[in-house]
């Protein structure tokens, strides 16, 4: 028995490839544990893969926030200085201060509007204009230039943002500001050879303003609107504002006009009309002068302006014969009275004439002339010898009545600055706009 068994093993060693695959495992039992052993080790990888894919996402999402971090405006930002309403902070220049800064915008309006509103709120709030917009600012690379007291400010505008079809996205702008004392002294030559540099560095009321749009002309009577658009192309009239807030693009022209607003129309036309005649001009006053008024401080905006009218004896102050007026009233509306006694010297270029009640009885036929103070006597009659340009039948028509006391429209003082002279020796604001026009082409035909 026992041989038996060892000649079957030695026999089976022979062939040991047949031992081995007898011991061996069953293959199907082999293909069935692994199988059950691969949706573990898959499941151990995913959840590992998945839990790096995480950390890596929380690294990026931590390092790159997905919500836009708001831009706010600095505290130091010049609260004189307007700000566009529709218009988002996009980059504030590193080490701003209340002297010194510049900030960055982007908008959706067009850049006319943008133009528009910056060249009226400025001169609204007592900014003297140094250098305009051109009067086409649709092609960018443009820029305004205007000083208050100690500050210089610049709006500048950027080529708009399109995308791959030309679509406009946004249109750009940036505010820069520094202190007047801040900007480089010129000397003599520099001075004679850079007009540009000249104009940054003297602020100037004469310096020619850009046109300005106003978009409810159409409220103005047919008879005044086409003075009003002249002066508009000329940037003298300003926007409407109310309670200290100006609405941009909005003339009024039916509201009446204070007595401030046309001080600053009235020094801006003249001179502006007489832009090569420098001895007609009228000359700001500096803060150095005494006020004429009591309500007119040197820290008004427009004290350089009313000082300069009352400096030049073009209307009643302490400097004058009338003692008793010892306020401006900057805020009252202007009245008829008012305006001829205001505008009518700056025709005649001399001294009133003498003028009685009987005296304008005849050449006006007023009704009301009993009621007219002295002074408006003498505007009104040397206005009536100059005829059809005089100021009373371009801006009220025909009339018997002059109401002197009735408060004067936007639209109605617009166009009593529509011309300036006397007996036909005068200029329009048509005639200075086509004068502008062509200098203008001149400097651009020239190599």
């Amino acid at each position: 028995m026992v041989a038996s068994s060892l000649l079957f093993l030695v026999s089976a060693c022979s062939n040991g490839a047949t031992i081995e695959n007898w011991l061996a495992a069953d293959p199907e039992l082999k293909k069935t544990l692994a199988s059950s052993q691969v949706p573990e080790q898959i499941a151990t990888s995913a959840t590992t893969a998945i839990g790096n894919s995480s950390s890596s996402n929380s690294a990026i999402n931590s390092s790159n926030p997905t919500s836009e971090q708001t831009i706010s405006l600095p505290d130091d930002f010049p609260i004189e200085i307007p700000l566009y309403p529709k218009a988002q902070l996009t980059k504030v220049q590193p080490g701003l201060t209340t002297e010194k800064g510049k900030t960055n915008w982007e908008s959706p309006d067009s850049l006319t509007q943008i133009a528009s509103y910056y060249q009226q709120q400025l001169k609204a709030n007592g900014w003297k204009i140094i250098k305009s917009f051109p009067e086409n600012v649709q092609q960018g690379n443009n820029a305004l230039t205007a000083s208050r007291e100690n500050l210089k400010v610049t709006v500048s505008l950027s080529q708009p943002t399109t995308d791959n079809k030309d679509n406009l996205i946004s249109n750009q702008f940036a505010i820069a500001y520094q202190p007047i004392e801040d900007l480089p002294q010129l000397t003599t030559s520099e001075t004679t050879n850079s007009s540009e540099n000249l104009t940054d560095l003297e602020p100037n009321i004469e310096t020619t303003a850009s046109a300005v749009y106003f978009s409810d002309l159409d409220q103005t009577s047919e008879q005044l609107r086409p003075y009003i658009e002249d002066l508009a192309k000329l940037g003298i009239l300003t926007a409407y504002s109310k309670e200290g807030k100006v609405e941009a693009n909005k003339f009024a022209p039916n509201e009446p006009i204070t007595r401030r607003d046309f001080a600053r129309w009235l020094v801006e036309a003249n001179n502006q009309f007489h832009g090569n005649a420098a001895g007609e001009k009228i000359h700001l006053a500096t803060k150095s002068d005494r006020p004429a008024f009591q309500d007119i401080s040197v820290n008004d905006p427009d004290f350089e302006i009313i000082q300069g009218l009352a400096e030049a004896g073009l209307i009643p102050s302490m400097l004058t014969d009338n003692s008793s007026k010892l306020l401006f009233q900057p805020d009252a509306p202007l009245t008829r009275e008012d305006l001829l006694t205001w505008k009518v010297p700056l025709d005649l270029r001399k001294n009133l004439p003498t003028a009685s009640i009987d005296a304008i009885k005849q050449s006006w036929g007023f009704q009301d002339t009993a009621n007219i103070s002295p002074q408006a006597l003498q505007a009104l009659f040397a206005d009536f010898q100059n005829g059809d340009n005089s100021n009373m039948k371009r801006v009220f028509g025909y009339t018997t009545l002059f109401q002197p006391k009735k408060p004067v429209t936007r639209a109605e003082a617009a166009a009593s600055l529509w011309y300036f002279g006397f007996q036909g020796d005068g200029i329009t604001a048509l005639e200075v706009v086509k004068g502008e026009s062509i200098n203008q082409s001149a400097v651009n035909s020239q190599p």
